[in-house]
C-alpha cells in the first residue's frame, strides 16, 4: 500500500462535498429531530421472516455515531459503523483537498485490491450472521 498526496481533483473534492453535505443534513436529522427512527419504515425482511436483514441497525448505528456513542454504534451494525467512518474519512480527505488544494491518495497493488475485495464479500455475510446471532442472545 503506498499513501501519497496529489493534486485536487473533481471526484476527489466535490463528489466528496456532496456527499459530506448529504451527511451533514443526516446529522442534522439525526441530532434535532426528536424520535427520528420512529419515523423511519420498518424492515420489511425482518417483519416478513423475523430474521434480520445484513442492513439492520444502520439507522441505530448512525444515531448512536451521531451521539459519539462509538462502541454501540459498532456492536449495533458492525459493517454499517465502517462504512460510516470510512465515508467521513472521505469526506475529511475531501475538504483538505478544498483548502489545501491536495488530496490523500492511497494506493493498492493488484494483491492488495482482490484482498480488499474478498474482504468485502467475506464482510457482508459475516456482519448478517452476526446479527443473527444478536438478535437471538
Amino acid at each position: 500500500m503506498k499513501v501519497q498526496t496529489q493534486p485536487q481533483t473533481f471526484a476527489n473534492v466535490h463528489i466528496g462535498i456532496y456527499y459530506g453535505a448529504i451527511g451533514i443534513i443526516g446529522l442534522g436529522l439525526l441530532l434535532f429531530v426528536d424520535n427520528l427512527l420512529d419515523y423511519i419504515p420498518p424492515c420489511l425482511f425482518n417483519e416478513w421472516t423475523g430474521v434480520p436483514c445484513p442492513a439492520c441497525g444502520a439507522s441505530r448505528a448512525a444515531l448512536q455515531l451521531s451521539h459519539a456513542q462509538i462502541a454501540a454504534s459498532f456492536l449495533t451494525n458492525p459493517l454499517f459503523f465502517i462504512i460510516y467512518v470510512s465515508l467521513s474519512a472521505w469526506v475529511v480527505n475531501a475538504l483538505f483537498g478544498w483548502i489545501f488544494k491536495r488530496n490523500i491518495k492511497v494506493t493498492l497493488s493488484v494483491t492488495e485490491h482482490k484482498m480488499v475485495r474478498i474482504l468485502l464479500i467475506v464482510a457482508i455475510p459475516v456482519n448478517w450472521l452476526y446479527l443473527i446471532i444478536m438478535r437471538i442472545l
